[in-house]
């Protein structure tokens, strides 16, 4: 099924994880990431701030394929990349003194490391 992306950061996602920059160490959790954004939209996950709280620890690496929706304060430091966000979430995250990076950033930060990732799916 071909998927028409409809978001230029969708567009963006997509054409990072399927061609070549992700060659590197964490090739399986790129294409894990590249499954869950390549379908369409209504399709996507939404994840709230509350569980991102609640699976992520301090200094941890979340990446969210999908929206990031607002209801909690995320009460720890972590670096969070995600497709959208919620006004009351990229408050909750910021209010918390969390990072929010874009994928080439992200990808840029953990680029030849062994970091852990987390999916919260």
């Amino acid at each position: 099924m071909k998927i028409t992306p409809e978001k230029s950061v969708v567009k963006e996602w997509l054409v990072l994880l399927k061609e070549g920059k992700v060659s590197d160490s964490h090739k399986k959790l790129w294409r894990k990431i590249y499954d869950e954004i390549a379908v369409p939209e209504r399709s996507r996950i939404s994840v709230n701030t509350y569980k991102i709280a609640k699976l992520a620890k301090s200094g941890d690496n979340v990446i969210v394929p999908g929206k990031v929706l607002g209801n909690a304060h995320i009460n720890h430091k972590i670096t969070i990349t995600a497709l959208e966000y919620s006004k009351s979430a990229r408050a909750a995250i910021k209010g918390s003194e969390c990072k929010i990076l874009d994928i080439n950033e992200f990808y840029n930060s953990i680029k030849g490391k062994k970091a852990k990732v987390n999916i919260i799916v």
